[in-house]
């Protein structure tokens, strides 16, 4: 089970019933959270996909693309923050030495 489909099972237990706006934002959030999944690969390299070669036309020089993961990953980072904050998700509150709400949320520890 991915990430994404981790946080959506724990939230679905917390609001059984969200409204259609949170219904959207839930859907966001887990799209967020599979993007930054990717990020990790890409940053950590295992995926390949980070840069590419463009190949010269009539010998002009190679070129090697590699991809703003980090700033994509950055931006994905503080918009999955708002879509959360957006949520208003109803989470057990943490000790201050505890785990971070989003661990008791996605079922990693108890609050």
């Amino acid at each position: 089970m991915s990430r994404s489909q981790e946080f959506r099972a724990a939230v679905v237990k917390v609001k059984p019933s969200p409204s259609p706006a949170e219904s959207v934002l839930l859907d966001e959030a887990c799209r967020l959270i599979d993007r930054l999944d990717r990020f990790d690969e890409l940053l950590a390299g295992d995926r390949e996909a980070w840069a590419s070669v463009k190949w010269p036309y009539e010998g002009e020089p190679a070129e090697l693309i590699v991809n703003s993961v980090l700033s994509e990953a950055r931006a994905h980072t503080a918009e999955l923050r708002q879509v959360l904050k957006a949520l208003d998700l109803p989470v057990a509150k943490a000790a201050a030495d505890g785990p971070s709400k989003l661990k008791v949320l996605l079922g990693g520890a108890t609050g």
